[in-house]
Formats: C-alpha cells, sequence, structure tokens
C-alpha cells in the first residue's frame, strides 16, 4: 500500500541516521483507502486519489515545519492498518527501501507554510494550489540540508 507520511526535520534525520523509521503506531499518515476512492468516485489506482491524500499529508505537515518552513511528506510503500477515512496507522518499523520518494516545498513556499502554520486559513488554502517536488530518496540529506537553513 502507498502510504504518505507527513514529516518533519526529526523525522527526516532518523531515516537518514538509521536506514529506518522506527515503529510508532501513533504516528499519523495517509492511504487511498476504499472509503477515499469512494468519496471521490475513483478507483484505487486513480491519481485524484493519490493527490488528494498527499494534499490531506502536506496539509498536516505544516505543523511538522522547523525553522525553514517547508513541508515535507514521505511516500512509503508498506502494510497499513486502516482507521477513518485515508487516515491509516503503520505500527511497524519501516526500512530506507520502502521509502519510494521524499516530496518538499521549495522555498516559493515558505511565506505561505509559516502564514499557515500560524492560523492564516488564507495561506492555507493557498498552499493547496501549491505542489510539492518530488526528491528520491539518494536526495534525503540534500533535502535535509535546505530544512537545517
Amino acid at each position: 500500500m502507498r502510504v504518505y507520511l507527513p514529516a518533519g526535520p526529526a523525522l527526516l534525520r532518523e531515516l537518514q541516521e538509521t536506514g529506518r523509521l522506527a515503529a510508532d503506531p501513533e504516528r499519523t499518515a495517509y492511504a487511498v483507502t476504499p472509503e477515499v476512492c469512494a468519496e471521490l468516485g475513483v478507483g484505487a489506482d486513480d491519481e485524484e486519489a493519490e493527490y488528494a491524500v498527499l494534499a490531506v499529508a502536506a496539509a498536516d505537515a505544516v505543523a511538522l515545519t522547523g525553522e525553514v518552513a517547508r513541508r515535507v511528506v514521505l511516500v512509503l510503500e508498506t502494510n497499513a492498518t486502516a482507521r477513518e477515512g485515508a487516515l491509516v496507522s503503520v505500527p511497524h518499523e519501516v526500512p530506507l527501501k520502502r521509502v519510494e520518494a521524499v516530496q518538499a516545498d521549495d522555498a516559493d513556499a515558505e511565506p505561505l507554510v509559516r502564514a499557515a502554520r500560524d492560523g492564516d486559513s488564507s495561506a492555507t488554502a493557498a498552499l493547496e494550489d501549491h505542489d510539492l517536488g518530488w526528491f528520491a530518496t539518494q536526495e534525503l540529506g540534500q533535502v535535509l540540508e535546505v530544512l537545517r537553513g
């Protein structure tokens, strides 16, 4: 199952330093579930559903941003347990080889992310139109460097 995991700098450092994400059944993650497909009226392999779930994960990532205000979402291919709607649990360890990509904002998004983090609903809405960039896992170190400022 493809899982979208909102991530902050600490989680990215853990992944880079240990080569895995520790088990955490309380960690919030999202996936295209049958409930999401029914709500959108699409099939499980529809890009619209994937994009919608990524957008929800990106919205949650706002709260995880550090000094450099950029949203980050890890795209995992792993087992997950459905909870409600798109919400899933990943109660087991996830090795780096199960991380398909890192999706992160560019510098243009920083003012909007800061404003959204501070509760500005218009900035939150504007971020819905700001796509995250795609990075291979080999670029994890570069993404971390950017997040360190």
